[in-house]
């Protein structure tokens, strides 16, 4: 799912948050105004892993399989089997 909201994200979560819990979809977030430490302590509290990749962080639930097979390499995020 992507998120382009313009300094709005935490806003979108909280209204998102029941269909991000259940359905558990990996997240893109663009992220140009919103205080990006504050933003991945949010979605930490609900379960997602989040992956610093410049200015758009990767938001991805803790009981995804791509959770566990993910690393950061510079500005990349590479997934292994």
């Amino acid at each position: 799912m992507k998120i382009d909201v313009e300094g709005m994200e935490q806003v979108v979560f909280a209204e998102a948050m029941e269909t991000v819990s259940k359905f558990k979809p990996i997240l893109f977030i663009e992220n140009n105004q919103s205080n990006q430490e504050n933003l991945a302590a949010y979605l930490a509290q609900h379960g997602c892993k989040t992956y610093d990749i410049g200015m758009k962080p990767l938001a991805i639930h803790v009981t995804d399989p791509a959770a566990n097979h993910s690393t950061i390499q510079g500005d990349s995020l590479n997934f292994t089997a």
